[in-house]
């Protein structure tokens, strides 16, 4: 078959199209397809309804099955799974023994690795790392210039951004609808080898030296009449239980932190 190299095998209803290659003892099945510019190689497998494409790159005993897509130029190596309707894109790496499941995404220059598990409806984007034992899923993000690793866990609604520095399960705390109904989410963050805190509330975020000096930023916040809130054009109990809302938020978070000494 053309397009095909060295022991390399496409079977079932599995197409090759474009300039795509497949190569070494790379085994393509199912439904699978792979086209444009994109290499398959090494021992890597590409079964299902699988699709990879664009400038993609799978290789060493990597696989992707189920539904998922690999695409852009994204690299998926080692002993790595990309499955069920998850999709890597952009310039993302997946590597290691890592695993990227679910209706997850992983793109722009992320990087998913080590035995790392990524699932559910989580994206990791950015400059984001997560790898070592980390689990990110539920409908969490990872982004920005983040790091999630140990045996870190972050999911639910958890947001996860700017130089954040998760390395274990008291560097960060959340809660769900809070508020306008926005997740609240606080994390230890880094910047030139000096820790910091930061708190993501839906679009807005702020950053202090000390887990009581960022939670003090966002009562303030609170106390001035974010403009988000007076948009809504809600009554004065409205405002007055989210307030309360985000004042108990607060006091939660800083309980199920812990800063280094």
């Amino acid at each position: 078959m053309e397009n095909v190299f060295d022991s390399a095998t496409v079977s079932d209803s599995a197409k090759i199209l474009g300039d795509a290659q497949v190569c070494g003892d790379a085994r393509v099945s199912g439904n699978a397809r792979v086209s444009g510019d994109a290499r398959v190689y090494g021992s890597a497998r590409v079964s299902g309804s699988a699709w990879v494409y664009g400038g993609a790159r799978v290789s060493g005993s990597a696989q992707v099955s189920g539904n998922a897509w690999v695409s852009g130029d994204a690299r998926e190596y080692g002993d790595a799974q990309v499955y069920g309707d998850a999709q890597v894109y952009g310039d993302a790496w997946v590597y290691g023994s890592a695993w990227v499941s679910g209706n997850a995404w992983v793109y722009g220059s992320a990087r998913v690795s080590g035995s790392a598990r990524v699932s559910g409806s989580t994206q990791v984007y950015g400059d984001a790392r997560v790898y070592g034992n980390a689990w990110v899923y539920g409908n969490a993000q990872v982004y920005g210039s983040a790091r999630v690793s140990g045996g870190a866990r972050v999911y639910g609604s958890a947001q996860v951004s700017g130089n954040a520095r998760v390395y274990k399960q008291t560097d960060i705390a959340w809660v769900d609808r809070v508020g306008t109904g926005n997740s609240m989410t606080l994390h230890r963050t880094e910047t030139d080898g000096v820790e910091g805190w930061r708190i993501n509330a839906g679009c807005r975020h702020w950053e202090a030296p000390t887990v009581a000096e960022v939670c003090e930023m966002v009562r303030n916040n609170v106390a001035g009449g974010p403009a988000e809130w007076k948009e809504r054009c809600v009554d004065v109990q409205t405002i007055s239980r989210w307030d309360r809302q985000v004042r108990m938020a607060l006091v939660y978070l800083a309980s199920m932190v812990e800063e280094s000494e």
